[in-house]
């Protein structure tokens, strides 16, 4: 297992793809970059994750099961504060 980097598209439900059974580990900035830092084995097949980017107030979908959501980190930028979350499943 390594930690691998990926770099995000600004978005309310982000798409990256990652080898299957990765743990995402958290989001952040990194030189101007939305960047997720996951723990992978990067041997294994690429499967597609969500990542929900959600800023403070807004409304947070938890469908189809609020089970498969997990809370990242919450990160600061510009004066916004935004929340992450990766869904558990791959798609």
């Amino acid at each position: 297992m390594k930690v691998y980097k990926y770099a995000l598209e600004i978005g309310d439900h982000i798409k990256v793809e990652l080898p299957a059974g990765a743990k995402i580990l958290c989001c952040d900035w990194q030189n101007g970059q939305l960047m997720c830092w996951a723990l992978v084995d990067p041997n294994l097949a690429l499967k597609m994750r969500t990542i929900r980017m959600a800023g403070t107030g807004y409304e947070i979908e938890v469908l189809p099961n609020p089970l498969e959501w997990r809370y990242l980190n919450t990160i600061q930028r510009q004066g916004l504060v935004w929340h992450f979350f990766a869904l558990e499943v791959s798609e």
